[in-house]
């Protein structure tokens, strides 16, 4: 199935318009005091984390305040001040089902790693990894992803899966640490990835895609631009448990038709509705001074590999740059391609069976004063709302708050007064 969509990326136009801002709070701060952060917890909530942004710990008072997605405090705690040091990187992460949040300093760093595990209640308990522990695993590999579960909180490392690796690829390993969120006993294992049948040179390392209470899944690309070649790419995803053992692997041979080659390529795990998407972009020529067209493609496969549907949007007009591609799953299962264009965000909205709906885009250089990952469609009344907001006395953040990136928190700080204003909108 094939949608001509013949014109550039900024020439799509906006169908449809949203209500304004759905609710809104607001709280006070000190002078001097800043939003040092807004946390995302897991379609739970949000923490929106304030303070004196300084490397000296005996001024730093830091505050958390966690919200509900109707905008209602669920607790109101300060960080205790002998554990606060703002000189190391520090990390705010949530279980799958929002009932623990973590708070971590000095995350890869050889000194030790603090962790404060905050329940849904607000209580506060304390785990130090040690630097013996921490020194040995950083030994073992690059750390690459931190994520929990109910029960566990989960580091990920990577032996030899460094790009840069000097001359040959080797085998990459990828090595599990574990904190049980309970007594906080500590656990290291080596996952059971598969083989890797493919040329190892144009494969990429395994990369960390989802999890849920009992899984984790990983994947890795093949491309191949050779004359020769039999297909266009190959895309793996590991299915494993968190012990480490592989209970399902899923290879995908993406053929593409008449094109020079695929530009882009990336996957996408639904976990909840047992899909995989593969996305991406491909080139209709080797010469782009003599086409610079681009088609669009989306996949849908189960998990057991069988290929559902698939649909592309043609004469997309690109040149030679890097796109920034996402597949958003919404409540009624449709999916929506996403691409992020300098200062440009395209969206083409399907059917849950492949059919295509519309497209739409916005201009984002009219939101240049908010720091943030949300910002609502262009032509709704809450874009508006997003445009007017160029005071110089305030301080504008957001962050989306679902999966589907269908609902979004705007932090408003007047330096001035210190009111900090907590709107919500939908996209």
């Amino acid at each position: 199935m094939t949608i001509k969509l013949i014109t550039s990326l900024i020439a799509f136009t906006l169908l449809f318009s949203v209500s304004a801002q759905d609710k809104k709070t607001s709280f006070q701060i000190e002078k001097g005091e800043s939003i040092l952060s807004l946390i995302n917890i897991n379609e739970q909530g949000f923490i929106i984390k304030t303070g004196k942004n300084s490397n000296n710990s005996k001024k730093v008072n830091w505050k958390l305040k966690y919200f509900d997605l109707d905008l209602n405090l669920i607790w109101d705690k300060a960080i205790p001040k002998e554990i606060v040091d703002q000189r190391y990187y520090d990390q705010f992460f949530s279980n799958i089902k929002g009932s623990k949040i973590y708070h971590i300093e000095k995350l890869n760093k050889p000194s030790g790693n603090l962790i404060q595990q905050i329940s849904k209640e607000g209580l506060i308990k304390k785990h130090q990894i040690n630097k013996s522990t921490w020194q040995s695993l950083s030994k073992k590999g690059n750390y690459k992803h931190t994520f929990s579960n109910e029960n566990f909180m989960c580091f990920l490392f990577s032996k030899d899966g460094n790009e840069n690796h000097p001359k040959k690829k080797i085998e990459e390993k990828l090595i599990l640490y574990t904190i049980n969120s309970s007594d906080f006993s500590e656990n290291t294992k080596t996952l059971e990835l598969p083989k890797i049948k493919t040329d190892p040179i144009k494969t990429n390392f395994w990369s960390y895609k989802s999890h849920d209470e009992d899984n984790l899944f990983f994947a890795n690309i093949f491309k191949d631009k050779s004359e020769k070649r039999t297909s266009d790419a190959e895309i793996n995803i590991a299915k494993l448990n968190y012990n480490g053992q592989l209970k399902k692997d899923i290879n995908l041979v993406i053929k593409r038709e008449n094109i020079a080659k695929v530009n882009q390529i990336d996957s996408k795990v639904d976990i909840k509705n047992e899909h995989v998407y593969v996305f991406g972009m491909e080139q209709l020529k080797l010469n782009v001074k003599e086409n610079d067209k681009r088609n669009l493609f989306i996949i849908q496969y189960d998990f057991d590999g069988n290929l559902l549907w698939e649909n592309k949007i043609e004469g997309i007009s690109a040149g030679n740059g890097y796109f920034n591609f996402n597949v958003l799953i919404q409540k009624n299962k449709s999916p929506h391609l996403e691409l992020k264009a300098r200062n440009l965000r395209a969206t083409w909205e399907f059917t849950p069976d492949g059919k295509f709906i519309e497209a739409y885009s916005t201009n984002l250089t009219e939101v240049v004063r908010i720091n943030g990952s949300f910002i609502p469609n262009e032509g709704s009344s809450n874009f508006e709302y997003f445009k007017n907001c160029r005071s110089r006395e305030h301080q504008y953040y957001s962050r989306i708050l679902t999966k589907s990136e269908d609902k979004g928190v705007l932090i408003e700080h007047n330096d001035e007064t210190g009111q900090v204003d907590v709107l919500l909108f939908s996209k």
